[in-house]
């Protein structure tokens, strides 16, 4: 990665850092689901703008009756 060993570095680190703090498994999977629903909804989110259009200017949107 670096070259230098810092990424070796950061992994003793966080190996260290994972012995000392517990996680519980539960926490893990409620992030990884609010995660994964944050993902979901952005992509969504962005799809939908895109593929919508540019706003109309200057008239009424059509409606459909």
């Amino acid at each position: 990665m670096d070259g230098d060993g810092r990424a070796d570095v950061r992994v003793a680190m966080w190996g260290a850092w994972s012995v000392l703090v517990p996680v519980q498994a539960s926490a893990l999977v409620m992030h990884a689901a609010l995660s994964g629903l944050v993902v979901v909804l952005l992509a969504r989110a962005a799809g939908g703008a895109v593929s919508a259009g540019p706003p109309p200017v200057g008239r009424r949107a059509r409606t459909v009756t």
